[in-house]
């Protein structure tokens, strides 16, 4: 039987939350990896996919450029990856990705988020 999962989205948007394109590549991976995505009554995963640009708008120059110290100023731990690359976070069972933040092409953005949907997927 296919793993059964829930797919949270965060806010609405550009500026405010989970980015549709992003949001869409998530669920076309977790489709073509054999995975349900949840009703909402019954789902033994939950993806929780939030998105909080606005948090990170600090330059003027571009909207991300200030990302990396502002991650930082939270106490957390900036690593750089390519568009196309995941940092997995094992021992919390996180994996993330740049997406838009990266201002590079869909295509690019989308293989992205393929990985990282594949690298959660191997930790469950």
């Amino acid at each position: 039987m296919s793993k059964k999962v829930a797919v949270i989205l965060a806010g609405c948007g550009v500026n405010d939350g989970s980015e549709i394109h992003e949001s869409s590549a998530v669920l076309v991976h977790l489709s073509r990896a054999g995975v349900q995505v949840s009703d909402g009554k019954s789902h033994s995963i939950i993806l929780l996919y939030l998105y909080n640009r606005s948090s990170f708008s600090i330059s003027h120059r571009w909207p991300y450029a200030g990302t990396a110290g502002a991650i930082t100023e939270l106490g957390c731990k900036h690593v750089n990856k390519q568009v196309t690359e995941v940092h997995v976070d094992t021992k919390n069972k996180l994996v993330t990705n740049c997406g838009f933040m990266s201002n590079s092409p869909l295509h690019q953005i989308y293989e992205g988020v393929g990985e990282m949907v594949r690298a959660l997927l191997k930790l469950l």
